[in-house]
């Protein structure tokens, strides 16, 4: 804003709920998936919001790896 005053501001504003279930198929792997529904949209924000993915978790000892994958 301060480099390029003349740029239109874009308000973006969602307030969403959100909600989410994980299944732990075993100790290492976990799926989850979460939908939310925005209330107040603004500034082209979206109203629905999808976001699903895994994990895996390799333990040993007191510390471990962990990947996710996010789409």
């Amino acid at each position: 804003m301060e480099r390029f005053p003349a740029a239109p501001r874009l308000n973006y504003v969602r307030e969403t709920l959100v909600c989410g279930v994980a299944l732990r198929p075993d100790a290492d792997w976990r799926f989850y998936a979460e939908v939310g529904c925005a209330v107040w949209v603004d500034g082209g924000s979206e109203p629905w919001e999808f976001q699903f993915g895994s994990g895996l978790v390799l333990v040993q000892f007191a510390c471990g790896a962990f990947s996710r994958f996010t789409r």
